[in-house]
């Protein structure tokens, strides 16, 4: 199979990212993998979302939208603030509940992370750091992304 490079060269303006669905007659695959591409990894196989990609069918992404607004429960995503919130939820979790790392990643200082971490808990009512807790959510976070609910580019560790 030949590769074709797209760079800024013939696209300067340009941003191009791609989904890559499993052989298939549906693009649904494609259109949830390309929804979790992001500036630094455009590329993304539906294979590498795991089992939050293959838990989302045509069947139950009903259920499983309402369940993970659920679980964000007054994070509502209408509000900017509140996107704000979630990203920097997400990007915690993704780092393991590493706060140097977060504040690195969101351009924060370790005490106004703290600070969103704290109002994070507060508005969840939920231990954050619990295993299972923050599991729910992230998987939650990464749902509403597939489904085109949380209108954010977020990174997506494979």
């Amino acid at each position: 199979m030949e590769q074709t490079s797209i760079n800024n060269a013939n696209f300067p303006q340009g941003h191009f990212y791609l989904g890559v669905s499993k052989r298939t007659n549906s693009i649904k695959e494609a259109l949830g993998a390309n929804r979790m591409a992001f500036i630094n990894k455009q590329i993304i196989f539906f294979d590498h979302l795991g089992i939050v990609g293959t838990l989302i069918n045509e069947n139950n992404e009903n259920d499983v939208r309402m369940m993970a607004k659920s679980l964000l429960g007054n994070l509502d995503m209408n509000g900017q603030k509140n996107v704000e919130f979630i990203q920097t939820l997400y990007y915690f979790l993704l780092h393991g509940g590493n706060l140097e790392k977060t504040a690195d990643e969101l351009s924060l200082s370790i005490s106004g992370l703290r600070y969103r971490m704290n109002k994070i808990e507060d508005l969840l009512h939920k231990d954050i750091r619990s295993p299972i807790i923050s599991s729910q959510l992230l998987l939650a976070i990464q749902a509403l992304i597939i489904l085109g609910e949380l209108k954010m580019k977020a990174p997506v560790f494979l």
